[in-house]
């Protein structure tokens, strides 16, 4: 079957390690097959840890396949590691989707174990990759905007310490932090930046890393993607990625 199968859904699968296995298999009796499989999605009853989905991915690798487009659903751990792989095992690939989650709750927003900038840094190994979505729950702590807020407010008490300053007071160090323009535009920033519920500044990260992406999705706006175009608008429209069907034409039928 897997001879001559393109594209695969599992839909509430239990057993990959049996789909490791049997890719494992073919490849040990003919180490030359290459397997013409492009797209494939699993989506488990229960979430997988990251060996596990790595194995598969290292199987398919292993089988020569060359995927175009990977739906994940229902990661367990989600770490950078198994970005990395996909990445190496697959850096042509057109198109993936992942989501952690466990039990029914795969598809629901939810904290993934590193901050967006470190996933993002992972994209510099894909060539191709033009849609990505991910049910990624951004917490504004996250968020690198803020971060340069934490990081002014603290090159101001140094200097201040170093201009032999008398120790101020809460009250008094907010009022200078008030006073100074370059903070004060970076907290504007940051401020917007947390009610960012489309995911445009997440977007335009992964772009650094990736020029070639063209539609991003992540877990605040579920049901849609937003579109990067080269003048850096971007807007809305409807993400069929982490619901492909291959009963249901879709965008992923005009994948070239």
């Amino acid at each position: 079957m897997f001879k001559t199968l393109q594209r695969l859904f599992l839909s509430h699968y239990i057993d990959v390690q049996f789909l490791t296995n049997s890719f494992q298999k073919l490849s040990t009796i003919n180490n030359t097959i290459s397997f013409p499989l492009s797209h494939l999605k699993i989506h488990t009853c229960f979430a997988h840890s990251d060996i596990i989905i790595i194995d598969l991915l290292e199987a398919l690798h292993s089988g020569n396949v060359s995927l175009e487009v990977l739906v994940l659903v229902g990661l367990q751990d989600a770490g950078l590691v198994l970005f990395e792989r996909i990445a190496e095992f697959f850096p042509h690939i057109l198109e993936l989707s992942l989501y952690r989650g466990i039990s029914k709750c795969q598809t629901l927003p939810l904290p993934w174990r590193h901050p967006t900038w470190e996933y993002a840094r992972c994209f510099t190994g894909f060539s191709r990759l033009r849609r990505f979505s991910w049910n990624m729950f951004h917490l504004a702590t996250n968020l690198p905007s803020l971060m340069l807020v934490f990081e002014k407010q603290a090159e101001i008490e140094r200097q201040l310490s170093t201009t032999h300053t008398p120790n101020l007071d809460r009250a008094k160090l907010e009022e200078v932090f008030e006073s100074d323009a370059e903070l004060l535009r970076l907290s504007e920033k940051a401020e917007k930046d947390t009610y960012d519920c489309r995911g445009w500044n997440t977007a335009r990260l992964f772009c650094v890393y990736c020029p070639t992406l063209e539609t991003f999705s992540d877990g605040c706006c579920s049901w849609t993607e937003v579109r990067i175009s080269e003048d850096g608008f971007k807007d809305e429209l409807p993400n069929p990625l982490a619901w492909w069907d291959p009963e249901v034409p879709c965008r992923l039928d005009d994948t070239e």
